[in-house]
């Protein structure tokens, strides 16, 4: 996840991955990333949807940049 996205929308992060000829398309929420009990993947999040320091993103794309890849 893109530090400079974090506190932010999902449509501030979908238009900072799509800068970088990615497409943004569901979450990845961690448990207690916005106070759930258990991990899910959110599909087609709403575009004012926070971004959370535990949501992972999956993208769409043909190659992920170094300057982004998670750990």
């Amino acid at each position: 996840m893109p530090e400079e996205c974090i506190g932010g929308t999902f449509e501030e992060l979908f238009n900072h991955l799509l800068e970088k000829k990615l497409i943004s398309m569901a979450l990845y929420r961690l448990r207690n990333a916005v106070g759930n009990q258990n991990s899910f993947v959110y599909t087609n999040p709403e575009f004012d949807t926070i971004i959370s320091h535990r949501d992972r993103v999956f993208v769409l794309g043909r190659e992920l940049p170094e300057d982004i890849q998670g750990d």
